[in-house]
């Protein structure tokens, strides 16, 4: 059975669960870079720990990834997410979300003045002022401008769907 990995992707659901779109500079960062070394250390721990406990996991497991590697880059919440924002975050520590505040300004003739503050990589406070137009989305790549809360909960079906057809390869535990 796929416990551990199960038990680290249950940390990340909690993470995942406690994230706030009002988060900003340290707190931000250090909430999402939970979540993506979460997401990846669900394979990781997979690998490791349950498959070393296990020869049946360990095969199943061996056998799994292969047919993974041989369809990239699908599937890409794999490939161009959770592996790829793991690189950048804990290799090159580059954060890949835009995340912020728009606040409207006077209108000059005929346009609206829009000044935007990016919260990502700033430093201090907590969260963002009450009613104020925030946005936070992944701003490059394959999941670009889509909320990094709706890709990290599609990672983590991923990862539910991986271990579930790990679990039905093994079989019941002996």
């Amino acid at each position: 059975m796929t416990k551990i990995a199960r038990w680290v992707l249950d940390d990340c659901k909690y993470a995942l669960d406690r994230y706030s779109d009002s988060l900003q500079g340290e707190d931000f960062r250090i909430s999402w870079v939970t979540i993506v070394a979460l997401l990846r250390a669900v394979g990781h721990v997979l690998n490791k720990v349950d498959a070393s406990l296990d020869p049946r996991i360990a095969k199943a497991v061996k056998e799994e990834w292969a047919k993974l590697k041989a369809t990239k880059p699908e599937p890409r919440i794999l490939w161009e997410f959770i592996e790829q924002e793991r690189n950048n975050v804990l290799k090159l520590y580059q954060i890949g979300v835009d995340r912020g505040i728009r606040i409207k300004g006077p209108r000059i003739g005929s346009k609206e003045t829009i000044i935007e503050i990016d919260h990502s990589k700033s430093r201090g406070g907590r969260s963002f002022s009450p009613g104020a137009e925030n946005f936070s989305y992944i701003h490059s790549g394959t999941f670009a401008k889509q909320p990094e809360r709706e890709v990290a909960w599609e990672a983590i079906k991923f990862w539910e769907d991986f271990l579930d057809r790990i679990d039905r390869i093994v079989g019941p535990v002996r």
